[in-house]
């Protein structure tokens, strides 16, 4: 750009790099000069990926960095930082960095120990400020289940069999309901409706309800006892 004669200038620069400012002064003793350099950088743009977004307990995740970031004023800094929203059964965090890894390395990576919602979120900070944007992980574990207690009962009886259960998961879960000495005996429904059951003794109703993450199994047993009755 042309040289101003301006005792204070004010230049506007449009692009990155490095440049040189030249004060030349000029008295009846002669011209002198001093000269500084001044660096124009850009905000970073931040970003990475994930190779691992959802899961099931324990989830490992890796971050691969993939900010741009101009080097030539100060060198960008990296902070990683991890909340939590309860979820998929989850009510508490549960996490740390893994392999020697911190807070302010380039390449994080992690382990979540509970489920629930994880979101990370890394901060570039360079001349320019401090920029941010983060990533969500979803962990999920293996259905919450708990059989409906069933009363002993005397004679023939017609129960109808129930559950309550929380999927921890995002798919539909399947259940496979087993009734020993039933009328039916299985069950693949999640409500299996009446079963029939005549045979005096003991008997065991269970229950398996199945995820992405695995199966869950819960039974529960009640009897049945003969009716008698009074001779006299």
């Amino acid at each position: 750009s042309p040289p101003s004669s301006t005792v204070n200038p004010c230049h506007t620069y449009s692009a990155p790099g490095t440049y040189t400012v030249t004060l030349t002064t000029t008295t009846y003793c002669g011209p002198s000069t001093y000269s500084l350099q001044i660096c124009i950088t850009t905000p970073p743009a931040p970003g990475f990926t994930l190779d691992n977004a959802s899961g099931c307990i324990p989830v490992a995740v890796t971050a691969a960095n993939t900010t741009i970031s101009l080097n030539n004023c100060t060198i960008a800094t990296y902070l990683w930082t991890v909340t939590y929203t309860p979820g998929f059964c989850g009510t508490s965090s549960s996490w740390n960095f893994t392999n020697g890894i911190t807070a302010t390395s380039t390449n994080p990576s992690f382990v979540f120990n509970n489920p629930g919602t994880y979101t990370i979120t890394l901060a570039v900070t360079n001349a320019c400020g401090t920029f941010t944007t983060a990533k969500t992980v979803a962990v999920k574990k293996p259905p919450e289940v708990t059989l409906i207690p069933v009363l002993n009962f005397c004679g023939t009886v017609t129960i109808t069999p129930a559950a309550t259960v929380t999927a921890c998961g995002t798919g539909v879960p399947t259940y496979s309901w087993t009734f020993a000495g039933g009328i039916p005996a299985t069950s693949s429904n999640q409500n299996p409706g009446p079963v029939l059951f005549s045979v005096a003794g003991p008997h065991t109703i269970s229950l398996a309800v199945t995820n992405e993450c695995g199966t869950t199994n819960a039974s529960q047993q009640f009897f049945i006892d003969t009716v008698t009755t009074a001779d006299a």
